[in-house]
């Protein structure tokens, strides 16, 4: 399978909130091990060992292994105003 970064919503025991996920290692950290690891927009909350559903809405890009964190992060930006895009179409 493949290892994607996607917009979404996730569920949460105060509400559904727009998100993006990494499905997959983060390879520019030296991470190979597969995890889902959420991004939760405009939410200040906990939800450690708390039970939350990723609702998965669009494909944004696979992962991919960047030259350092500072592109990493500038890629991270455009995902979040691509993936906050896809959930208001």
């Amino acid at each position: 399978g493949r290892c994607l970064v996607r917009s979404g919503l996730v569920q949460t025991p105060q509400g559904a909130f727009g998100g993006m996920a990494t499905l997959g290692p983060t390879p520019t950290a030296g991470d190979n091990i597969l995890r889902v690891e959420a991004h939760v927009f405009d939410a200040n909350h906990n939800w450690y060992d708390a039970s939350v559903r990723l609702d998965f809405i669009a494909r944004i890009r696979e992962t991919r292994t960047f030259s350092g964190i500072e592109v990493l992060k500038d890629q991270l930006s455009r995902d979040e105003a691509l993936a906050r895009s896809l959930l208001r179409a």
